[in-house]
């Protein structure tokens, strides 16, 4: 049976849907949309708890709005049952290998949580721990790797993210994938090397779908912001720790071919 695949879009980015269903269309694969959520569809409670500017550490309305739509496809993993899912944002240009990806995989090789995604960001990264597919290894990171655009989820994975104690007062790439944030301890996380998707501003430089609202609303509070919060010592030293058992290395993590 085919792993499930995700994709999260707004209703009114109807260039984006475009642009994935010609993607999947050319690989032959059969991906559901999830409806992502707009600032306005995010509750006032929360909003309120997580998007304040006089708390050290707060995201703006369109970053929470794109943490609501992941935990909405994370939502469908715990409630059908599934083992395991790929979820995608609408601006990720996919490798040709990535149908291999949902041909095959039917598990995580012990992981909760895959990043698929490539940014051409230098990311640290362990000993190969694992093989996702053939040619595709497995590796522990122990630094953090910008954005949330492809990644696998288990259910175990998802029914931790969804826990009332993972706090959404950061973006949601740093959520799931910055070691200097609590939940990504709770986390089996491993990083595919190589690469399956990549930013649409990437691999597709011409197309309109590289604009992004979140991208704007980042910059204009980190801009914004006058206290920066300063990462956790004691966890940061562990993790190098960790990660120099492990034969951690600084490398450029290519996109599969």
């Amino acid at each position: 049976m085919p792993l499930c695949l995700f994709y999260l879009n707004l209703d009114r980015r109807t260039d984006r849907r475009r642009f994935m269903a010609a993607q999947f269309a050319a690989l032959a694969l059969s991906a559901e949309r999830v409806e992502a959520f707009t600032p306005e569809a995010v509750p006032v409670a929360s909003l309120a708890r997580w998007t304040d500017p006089v708390r050290p550490r707060h995201v703006s309305p369109p970053e929470l709005a794109c943490t609501f739509s992941h935990r909405k496809a994370w939502r469908q993993i715990v409630e059908r049952d599934l083992s395991v899912a790929c979820i995608l944002e609408d601006d990720a240009w996919l490798s040709p290998a990535f149908a291999g990806l949902i041909a095959t995989v039917t598990d995580l090789a012990g992981f909760d949580l895959v990043k698929i995604e490539q940014r051409d960001q230098i990311a640290n990264i362990g000993r190969q721990a694992g093989e996702l597919m053939p040619g595709i290894g497995l590796h522990r990171p122990y630094s953090f790797a910008a954005g949330g655009g492809g990644y696998l989820l288990s259910q175990a994975g998802a029914r931790k993210l969804l826990a009332r104690s993972v706090p959404l007062d950061v973006p949601l790439d740093r959520i799931l994938f910055d070691p200097d944030e609590p939940v990504f301890h709770r986390l089996a996380v491993a990083q595919a090397v190589p690469g399956l998707v990549m930013p649409a501003e990437s691999g597709n430089p011409a197309g309109s779908v590289a604009d992004s609202d979140i991208a704007d609303a980042w910059r204009d509070r980190v801009l914004a912001r006058t206290v920066i919060p300063t990462p956790h010592a004691r966890r940061r030293a562990a993790l190098q720790r960790k990660g120099e058992a492990d034969g951690a290395k600084v490398t450029l993590i290519p996109l599969a071919v």
